[in-house]
């Protein structure tokens, strides 16, 4: 049977890549599209030695990891992948040297290799009396300064007191205003003031001269107000705003009228829940094998309710029988044992309800094709 990688059954092949060439276990298994334990197999079945030394070699010099891991950026996987070895051993030897992965990760060596060079940065900061976000503002990185700010403390640049007394202070040409509501005194820079049609020295100040002047008609949302309705069951006045009458087909001026209308509109026939109304034959049928029908439903389904699981005596009341076809619907199936389901209370009401709509019609599809009976529309 042919290798799946023939080069590994190559020994003097194998021997040339790994140790005239130099080349570690993850170079040669990328090179040839397998795994490095594969390569490592293959490696000491034709005894070839591993090169450990190369490996503890590297990571015993803490400033070669130093520039390989910070000033190169590397992670420690491609440390570990072009020495051979694990990533926990680059990770360990890091921790042994005191180099954490947040300042290597934040640095910004490579994108920003000024803030590699110390004494350009004392230069900046010191000479130049520049502060961590004027460098950083120059160089693109984080506009916070925290870029600038840990390669300063990693070089120990510590920080600087600067004097910010008289025109050195942010606040030097601030100017003196006015609170249009409190009418306190207070200062802002200049361009504070640029764009700016009120002046306030504190928010609540802002929101309350809102309350007084943007209210009504000076509201820029004002769309004529509230307009006069009629009450559709005692005729009386009512404001309503256009856009909320115009969702309701029906206005009201109080609950009590709505629920007066809705006695009077929408029971019986006009209920959109109407089935025929109230009926004896539910009785009748209880009387003539109703009775016998839930007693063996209960005993088919354990007296335990279908939905919740919950257990019921065989003498409670509390267990219900639920038809899954319609009992006003399906005359012919209400007898039938396939077409009852135990339910408890509680999930009997809520299966009644607009929440178990779609479970109570898919009981509904699957009884009726299990007994074989056409929908009525």
């Amino acid at each position: 049977m042919a290798s799946k990688y023939p080069q590994l059954d190559d020994r003097e092949w194998l021997e040339h890549e790994y140790v005239v060439l130099g080349k570690f276990d993850a170079q040669i298994a990328e090179k040839i599209g397998c795994s490095t334990p594969t390569v490592g197999n293959a490696r000491r079945r034709h005894g070839i030695p591993a090169k450990r030394k190369a490996a503890s070699l590297c990571l015993s010099d803490k400033e070669w990891l130093e520039h390989e891991y910070i000033a190169l950026g590397k992670p420690d996987a491609k440390i570990a992948r072009e020495l051979g070895c694990s990533d926990g051993t680059v990770w360990n030897a890091r921790q042994r040297y005191g180099i954490s992965a947040k300042r290597a990760t934040r640095l910004g060596s490579i994108k920003y290799p000024q803030l590699n060079d110390k004494a350009w940065l004392e230069h900046e900061y010191i000479a130049l009396e520049k502060s961590d976000r004027q460098i950083a503002r120059e160089l693109g990185c984080s506009g916070s300064g925290l870029t600038v700010g840990e390669a300063r403390r990693r070089h120990g640049i510590p920080k600087a007191i600067r004097d910010i007394s008289g025109e050195k202070n942010p606040g030097w040409n601030q100017v003196e205003c006015r609170c249009e509501q409190c009418g306190e005194i207070f200062t802002r820079e200049p361009s504070f003031l640029v764009g700016h049609k009120h002046i306030f020295c504190k928010p609540e100040c802002s929101h309350a001269w809102a309350s007084e002047h943007l209210v009504g008609k000076n509201n820029h949302r004002w769309r004529g107000g509230e307009i006069e309705y009629k009450c559709d069951q005692c005729g009386e006045a009512v404001m309503r705003q256009p856009s909320a009458a115009a969702r309701s087909k029906h206005i009201f001026c109080k609950p009590e009228c709505s629920s007066a209308w809705q006695s009077e509109n929408l029971a019986g026939e006009h209920h959109h829940g109407w089935k025929g109304g109230a009926t004896k034959e539910r009785g009748v049928w209880f009387q003539n094998g109703g009775r016998q029908w839930k007693r063996l439903c209960r005993k088919r389904d354990n007296y335990i309710c279908q939905l919740c699981g919950k257990v019921f005596d065989k003498r409670s009341k509390g267990l219900h029988v639920h038809h899954k076809a319609g009992f006003a619907v399906y005359v012919e199936l209400r007898s039938v044992l396939e077409n009852g389901i135990c339910l408890c209370r509680q999930c009997h009401d809520w299966i009644h309800s607009n929440e178990g709509e779609l479970v109570r019609y898919r009981w509904e599809q699957e009884a009726l094709v299990e007994l074989g009976v056409a929908m009525v529309a």
